[in-house]
C-alpha cells in the first residue's frame, strides 16, 4: 500500500509515463494519471514585493501546502489607457518561474474582474466612461476585454502543466452569481473561446459566490464548476450545504472544488471529510495594497455599509503580511498536510457517506445536560480505499470532552473550541496491521522499505485498538506535554502527542519546521523624526468641472479650484471621497463624500475641493452611490442654486397612472392596507435663467419612481434622494412630474420634496496633487537622519524634472513624538528608524485624526486614517500596520505624508518590529 504519494513533480510524471494532462471527473482532480488533494493558499504577486516572492512560497512548503491561486488584476498591468507594465513586481514571468521552481501548481485567475478587495475590482477605471457594459455579453466591453487577454494569457500560456510548467486550472470570471449579468453563460462562454484560442489547455473554471452555478457561468460549455464556501467558524449548516453540493456535483461527472473559503485549518477538515477536492483559503498568505491600489467596499454597518479597505490585507492569515507564521494555524496546517501527502489517492477519491442511522455510534458529553450540548455529532464518514474517518466537530468557543460509543468500544474525546476531528475507523496500515479506532488523529503514516511509522496527535489520553494478526490490542497512553511518545506493534512504530509537539518533528513529504526562523523579530518604539512643512505645486490647467477619470486621474488626489463673487448655495453631485475644502488658503473642513448631492453655503473668495480617491468600489452595492461598480471620483457637477421651491404639497393622487381624482399632500394619504401603492402628479414652470433642474427628497424610505414630461427617469434611492431631471425639461417651459409611490404602510414617509433650480458651473482649475514621495527634496547622501539634522535647513524651491512637480517647502526640523499636525499645512514627516536598510521591518502606526501615506523606494505602501470618527471605517485588515522589505530600505527612507483630518490632529506613536537575521 503506497502512503506516502509522489514526492516531486519529476517522481509523479516518470511514475505514470503519461502526458501532462489534468482531469477533472466525479473521482476528484487527476495530474498526470494520479488523483490528487490541492491545498492551495492565495498569494498574491501584487501585494509581496517581489524579492519576498520565494520566500513566501518556502514558508507555504513548509506548512505543506502544494499549490497556489493568484489573481492577475487588469488594472495593475494597463496602468492607463493602452500603457502596458510587466515588469519589476509586475513580472508574471517571474512571479511563475518562482512557483515552478518551489513546485507550487498554480490556479490562475485572470479575471476580468477578481474582486480581491482591489481597485475597483481590477476593471480599469476609464472603462466606465466607455459606451459598453462591463461584465455583459458586449461586443465593445469584450472588444476591450480581449486587449488584456491577450496580454495575460501568453504569459500564462508558457507556464501551463503542458508545457511543464506550474499552471493547472484557469478560473474565468469571478462570482459573477453576485452580478446582474443578463446572460451569464453566453458571457462566459465567449471568455472561454477567447481563452482556447490563446492556446490555453489547462481545464477552465468558474467560482459560485453563492452556489449559483447558472448566474455564475457554469453551464457555458466546457467549463466546470467550483465554489467559495464562507461562513461563521461556529456553522451548523456547513456540512449540510457541503454534501448537497458534493451530490450534485456527482451528478454532473465533476469534482467538488472550494476555490476560496475561510483560513482555519480545522475548518478545511470539515470540507474534506465532505469530499471537496481542493481546499483554497483565501489570502492564507497575506500582503499589503501598494501603490493606491486600495477599494472600498461594503464592510460597514447595516445602516451605513461603506468602509474603505485597509492596505494591511491580512484577515488573520497563517503567513502575515511580513512574513510571520500564526503558530496554531501552521502547527494545523502541517498537520492536515501531512495527513493528506500520507493519505495519497486513497483520500483524493474519497466519498461522504450519509449517516444511515444509529450505526452503533452513540455520545455524550460529559457533566453537562444533553439539552446545553455544543458539539456536532458527526452525521456521516469519509470512506476511502485504505479506511474511514468520522467528523466530529467542536461549534462552540470553549473546550468539550466528549466520551463516545464506537463499533462498540467506548472512548473519551477532547474537542478544543471550534475545532473538527477526523478520528480513524477501520484504518488499514497493511496486511497485518488496522488501526478499528482512535480517539487520535492521523498525523501521518510513512511505508517505505523496511520503515513502518505512524503518528497520531490529540489530547489527554491517547486510546485506540489496533488489529494485528495475532489478535486486537488495546492501547492507552497518557499524552504529556510538549513531549512525543512512542511505543510499537509488530512491525509498526507509534508516534504520539500534542499536535505541536508531532508537527514539529520530520513529516513526510514536507519542508522542515521553521516558525521560529520567520518569527525573529525586535520591537522599538521610533523617538525622534525629521519633519518638513510640505504642500504640492502640481500643474494647475482651467478644465470643464467633471470627475478626476475624465480629468485623466484614475489613482490620488486631485485639486478643484475655483472663485465665488458673493456668498453662494452650492450643490455639487459625486462628490468623493476624502474631501479637504480649503477657503482662501484655510482649512474650512474635512469629511467623506459617498457619491451623495451635497448643498453647501459657501462665502466668497477662493475656495480649493481636494478630492483623494480611497479607492474605486470592488463589489456592486446599490446602497450607496460611490458603492456601484464603475462609480467615479472627484466631481461630477457644481451648479449654483439659484431657487429652492418646496413642492410637497397639492399633488394630484390616483391609484392608477393617469386616474387621478384628488388633490393631497404628498405624504397626506391615509388608507389601512399593506403595500399602499399610490401614484401622483404635479405641473411646474420652470425659471428660464437657470439650467440645472433636480428633484431633492428629504426622507425616501419607501419606494419611489419618477417620470418626467412621460419618461421613466429611474427611482430614488435612500442613498442618493436627489433626482436630476435637466435633461428631460426646457428653461422656461413646463414639467409634469409623476411618481409611484410603495410604502408598506401609510406613514412611510417620502418627505419634503424640493425642485431646486441653478445655474451649471463650466470651469474651474484643476491639479494632479498626488504625493509621490520626495524626489524632489534634497535628501541623497544626507538621508542619514543625524547628518540631515545637523544642516542649517532645506531648499526653498526645489523642483523634480522627472515629474514636473514643484515643492514648496520650509526648514527642515528634528522633533520627538508626539508630533502636532495644523489642518493648514500638511507635513513630510522621515522617522529615525535604527539600522535602517539592514532588516525586514513592520510600522506600526498611532495617531488621532491624522491621514499618512507611506512612501519607500518608490511605491506608497501604506494608507492609514488613524483615529477619524467622522471617516468610514476601516476594514480588510489592521490600520497603522506597514510592512517594508530590506531591499527597498537599503535603497530609500521611509517618508510619511501627514494630512490632517480635522482640527485636532496627531501622530502619536510610531513602533518598528526590525526582523532578526538567523
Amino acid at each position: 500500500m503506497d502512503w506516502n504519494g509522489h514526492k516531486t513533480w519529476k517522481d509523479l510524471r516518470k511514475k505514470n509515463g503519461l502526458g501532462h494532462e489534468i482531469i477533472l471527473d466525479e473521482k476528484g482532480v487527476c495530474i498526470d494519471g494520479t488523483y490528487q488533494v490541492l491545498l492551495i493558499s492565495s498569494l498574491f504577486y501584487f501585494r509581496i514585493p517581489a524579492s519576498k516572492w520565494d520566500e513566501r512560497m518556502k514558508e507555504l512548503k513548509s506548512a505543506g501546502y502544494n499549490g497556489i491561486d493568484v489573481y492577475f488584476p487588469w488594472n495593475y498591468h494597463e496602468t492607463a489607457p493602452g500603457e502596458w507594465d510587466f515588469e519589476g513586481n509586475r513580472d508574471v514571468s517571474l512571479f511563475l518561474e518562482t512557483a515552478r521552481k518551489n513546485e507550487l501548481w498554480v490556479i490562475a485567475r485572470p479575471g476580468p474582474y477578481i474582486c480581491s478587495e482591489w481597485d475597483g475590482g481590477a476593471i480599469p477605471a476609464w472603462h466606465t466612461l466607455k459606451n459598453f457594459k462591463i461584465r455583459q455579453n458586449d461586443e465593445a466591453y469584450l472588444r476591450e476585454l480581449s486587449k488584456w487577454y491577450g496580454k495575460i494569457l501568453p504569459l500564462i500560456r508558457k507556464y501551463q502543466w503542458s508545457e511543464e510548467g506550474p499552471v493547472i486550472l484557469l478560473q474565468i470570471e469571478n462570482e459573477l452569481d453576485y452580478f446582474l449579468c443578463k446572460e451569464p453563460k453566453a458571457y462566459v462562454g465567449k471568455l472561454a473561446e477567447i481563452v482556447e484560442k490563446a492556446g490555453i489547455e489547462v481545464p477552465m473554471i468558474v467560482c459560485c459566490g453563492q452556489d449559483d452555478i447558472e448566474k455564475s457561468g457554469g453551464q457555458a460549455p466546457g467549463i466546470k464548476t467550483a465554489f467559495n464556501i464562507y461562513a461563521e467558524s461556529d456553522s451548523r449548516g456547513l456540512e449540510e450545504r457541503m454534501l448537497r453540493l458534493f451530490e450534485k456535483m456527482q451528478r454532473c461527472c465533476q469534482p467538488l472544488l472550494v476555490t476560496e473559503t475561510n483560513r482555519e485549518h480545522s475548518w478545511l477538515k470539515r470540507l474534506l471529510g465532505c469530499g471537496a477536492k481542493m481546499l483554497s483559503p483565501y489570502n492564507q498568505t497575506a500582503g499589503t495594497t501598494m501603490d493606491y491600489y486600495n477599494a472600498m467596499t461594503n464592510w460597514g454597518e447595516e445602516d451605513a455599509p461603506l468602509a474603505l479597505l485597509a492596505s494591511d490585507y491580512d484577515f488573520h492569515s497563517m503567513i502575515g503580511s511580513d512574513g510571520t507564521l500564526r503558530k496554531e494555524e501552521y502547527v494545523q496546517a502541517r498537520l492536515l498536510s501531512g495527513f493528506i501527502y500520507s493519505m495519497g489517492e486513497g483520500l483524493a477519491c474519497g466519498i461522504p457517506v450519509r449517516d444511515q442511522g444509529e450505526n452503533g455510534r452513540m455520545e455524550k458529553e460529559l457533566g453537562e445536560e444533553a439539552a446545553y450540548r455544543q458539539v456536532l455529532w458527526a452525521k456521516h464518514m469519509l470512506r476511502t480505499a485504505q479506511g474511514d474517518f468520522c467528523q466530529v466537530t467542536n461549534v462552540s468557543p470553549v473546550v468539550r470532552i466528549r466520551e463516545m460509543l464506537m463499533e462498540g468500544a467506548s472512548f473519551r474525546l477532547h474537542l478544543p473550541p471550534l475545532y473538527t476531528a477526523l478520528l480513524p475507523v477501520n484504518l488499514r496500515l497493511s496486511e497485518s496491521c488496522r488501526i478499528e479506532w482512535a480517539n487520535c488523529e492521523v498525523g501521518w503514516i510513512h511505508q517505505e522499505k523496511e520503515t513502518r511509522q505512524a503518528a497520531l496527535y490529540g489530547y489527554g489520553t491517547l486510546q485506540m485498538k489496533v488489529w494485528l494478526q495475532d489478535g486486537s490490542v488495546m492501547i492507552e497512553r497518557q499524552i504529556r506535554e510538549k513531549e512525543v511518545g512512542r511505543f510499537v506493534l509488530g512491525e509498526w512504530e507509534f508516534f504520539y502527542g500534542e499536535p505541536e509537539q508531532i508537527a514539529r518533528g520530520a513529516i513526510p513529504g514536507l519542508s522542515a519546521w521553521c516558525l521560529e526562523e520567520m518569527n525573529r523579530y525586535q520591537e522599538e518604539e521610533v523617538e525622534k523624526a525629521m519633519v518638513i512643512p510640505w504642500r504640492c505645486e502640481g500643474d494647475c490647467r482651467e478644465n470643464a468641472v467633471k470627475e478626476m477619470e475624465k480629468q485623466g486621474q484614475y489613482r490620488g488626489r486631485g485639486s478643484y479650484e475655483f472663485e465665488l463673487e458673493t456668498m453662494q448655495k452650492l450643490q455639487i453631485s459625486g462628490l468623493t471621497d476624502i474631501v479637504t475644502v480649503f477657503h482662501e488658503g484655510r482649512f474650512w473642513r474635512c469629511f467623506y463624500g459617498d457619491g451623495r448631492e451635497q448643498i453647501l453655503t459657501l462665502p466668497k473668495g477662493k475656495w480649493e475641493f481636494w478630492t483623494e480617491i480611497w479607492g474605486h468600489c470592488n463589489f456592486e452595492d446599490i446602497r450607496v452611490e460611490s458603492l456601484r461598480l464603475g462609480s467615479l471620483k472627484g466631481i461630477r457637477r457644481i451648479c449654483h442654486i439659484v431657487r429652492e421651491e418646496d413642492i410637497s404639497e397639492n399633488w394630484e393622487y390616483g391609484e392608477e397612472r393617469d386616474r387621478y381624482r384628488l388633490l393631497t399632500d404628498i405624504d397626506k394619504y391615509n388608507i389601512p392596507c399593506s403595500p399602499v401603492v399610490g401614484f401622483y402628479r404635479k405641473k411646474l414652470r420652470l425659471r428660464k435663467d437657470c439650467n440645472q433642474f433636480s428633484l431633492l427628497f428629504s426622507k425616501a424610505k419607501c419606494r419611489v419612481e419618477v417620470w418626467v414630461n412621460g419618461c421613466d427617469i429611474g427611482k430614488v434611492r435612500d442613498s442618493n434622494p436627489c433626482m436630476d431631471i435637466t435633461p428631460w425639461v426646457d428653461a422656461g417651459g413646463e414639467c409634469v412630474i409623476e411618481l409611484k409611490v410603495c410604502r408598506r404602510n401609510y406613514a412611510e414617509p417620502v418627505g419634503e420634496i424640493t425642485l431646486n433650480s441653478g445655474r451649471k458651473m463650466n470651469r474651474c482649475k484643476y491639479r494632479d496633487i498626488t504625493f509621490r514621495g520626495m524626489e524632489g527634496l534634497f535628501l541623497q547622501a544626507d538621508a542619514d537622519m543625524e547628518r540631515l539634522g545637523e544642516k542649517d535647513g532645506m531648499p526653498t524651491d526645489s523642483f523634480d524634472t522627472e515629474s514636473g512637480r514643484g515643492v514648496r517647502t520650509k526648514e527642515a526640523r528634528e522633533e520627538t513624538f508626539p508630533l502636532y499636525i495644523s489642518p493648514e499645512e500638511e507635513l513630510v514627516v522621515i522617522p529615525n528608524i535604527a539600522k535602517s536598510g539592514c532588516a525586514d521591518v513592520k510600522l506600526y502606526l498611532e495617531g488621532k485624526n491624522v491621514l499618512v501615506t507611506v512612501v519607500c523606494n518608490d511605491h506608497v505602501v501604506g494608507r492609514h486614517v488613524l483615529g477619524c470618527s467622522h471617516m468610514p471605517p476601516v476594514a480588510g485588515g489592521a490600520p497603522g500596520e506597514v510592512f517594508i522589505c530590506r531591499e527597498w530600505l537599503g535603497n530609500s527612507p521611509v517618508v510619511m505624508k501627514c494630512q490632517a483630518l480635522d482640527r485636532e490632529a496627531c501622530l502619536e506613536r510610531i513602533v518598528v518590529r526590525n526582523k532578526e537575521e538567523a
